[in-house]
């Protein structure tokens, strides 16, 4: 998987390469994730370079929409507020039903696109907040779908590589 990184400079307009995942700052409000999530997808449908870093800044954008429909967390997910998204006490017990759809139904709508890719571009941009280098794969969208699993296994057992900026 490691040959399939390509390291390369960008050419793009500032406006654009400002949008990098390493130094990108989500909403902290229903409207500032909305508005980001917007000028993203703008970003994405305008150019064709960079690709999967943008993908991961909007998957970030998602998960920190996606959190705020989040009332409390549990003790374990205090430390890691990203890991409530996967824990049953956190969904069950403080996660409002309605702004998780209301997060869902808008995601969808300005995507035109199913709930599965949705909660795909989540698991991205998580995996690219973790490991900066993943941004630089250059593999396809639908081949990161198709392999997430064992992308995410390959990239925490060479954790140094993926980290290493």
């Amino acid at each position: 998987m490691k040959k399939s990184i390509c390291l390369s400079t960008s050419d793009a307009p500032p406006s654009e390469s400002a949008l990098s995942i390493s130094q990108y700052v989500v909403g902290n409000t229903v409207e500032k994730c909305q508005q980001n999530m917007m000028r993203v997808n703008t970003v994405i449908n305008k150019v064709k370079y960079r690709i999967i870093e943008y993908h991961c800044i909007l998957g970030a954008e998602m998960m920190a929409y996606k959190l705020l429909s989040f009332s409390k967390f549990c003790d374990e997910c205090t430390v890691n507020n990203a890991a409530a998204l996967s824990c049953r006490l956190c969904v069950k017990m403080t996660c409002n039903i309605t702004e998780l759809s209301n997060f869902m139904e808008f995601s969808c709508e300005l995507l035109n696109c199913t709930k599965d890719y949705v909660n795909f571009l989540i698991s991205l941009g998580r995996l690219c907040k973790q490991y900066p280098n993943f941004k630089y794969v250059t593999l396809s969208l639908n081949e990161i779908k198709a392999n997430m699993k064992e992308l995410t296994k390959k990239t925490t057992e060479d954790a140094g590589f993926w980290n290493d900026i």
